[in-house]
């Protein structure tokens, strides 16, 4: 059973730019996505309660073309590096893995294309 930070939350890309390395370019081409993976990736996360935590590593993610937004969607890579003491009160540690969801606009934006 997982342990959940009490909303809204503040999620902010610790690292910029972010890296992200495309692994597979959508077989339907009228969507414009391609899946990959940020590297590097740390990203810092305070709740209303008062927990504040960096979790880092690679995340899953999706560059989608049409918008020109990273979206993160990863369930297993992603680790806590630091916490504060309400995050432990929370029952979040050190080395626990993260589910991290979000979305990050660039600008500007680019177009990645299948060779």
């Amino acid at each position: 059973m997982g342990v959940t930070c009490a909303g809204p939350l503040d999620v902010t890309a610790d690292v910029l730019p972010l890296k992200f390395d495309a692994t597979a370019f959508d077989p339907d081409p009228g969507t414009g996505k391609v899946a990959g993976r940020v590297s590097g990736a740390s990203v810092g996360v305070e709740s209303s309660d008062g927990c504040v935590l960096t979790a880092t590593g690679q995340a899953d993610a999706t560059y989608d073309n049409t918008s020109g937004a990273i979206l993160l969607e990863d369930r297993d890579h992603l680790r806590i590096a630091t916490v504060n003491p309400r995050c432990v009160g929370d029952g979040l540690k050190v080395g626990d893995n993260v589910i991290v969801e979000g979305r990050f606009d660039l600008a500007p934006r680019g177009v990645i294309t299948s060779p």
